[in-house]
């Protein structure tokens, strides 16, 4: 069984390398898990009610710095962000942390 480890800590919206010198800084943070939530339950995916059910299971285990997720629930959020569109520099952070999940060894008991 893989289990994945998502990384769900607050970040800055707009990376160093991406801001104009000497503009002010706009205190941007991207709330991970909350939006991870909003784009799994967002009602653009067109959920029948067994994948809204899904969703919602997962979206409820979003919380704290990082969750460990079973593969078939870290696929839902893969799913999820090859249906939803509209992605931008601010995201990069996020859909990374969440296509690049590291697998993490699991001792059975």
């Amino acid at each position: 069984m893989a289990i994945r480890k998502l990384d769900l800590t607050p970040y800055e919206a707009t990376p160093d390398f991406m801001r104009v010198p000497g503009a002010p800084v706009k205190d941007d943070i991207v709330q991970t898990a909350l939006i991870l939530r909003q784009l799994l339950l967002h009602p653009s995916r067109e959920l029948n009610g067994e994948d809204l059910l899904r969703a919602w299971d997962v979206a409820k285990k979003l919380e704290g710095d990082s969750v460990l997720l079973e593969e078939n629930e870290w696929q839902e959020l893969v799913a999820m962000l090859k249906v939803m569109k509209g992605f931008g520099a601010g995201n990069v952070v996020m859909v990374e942390r969440v296509l690049r999940a590291p697998i993490v060894p699991v001792k059975e008991a």
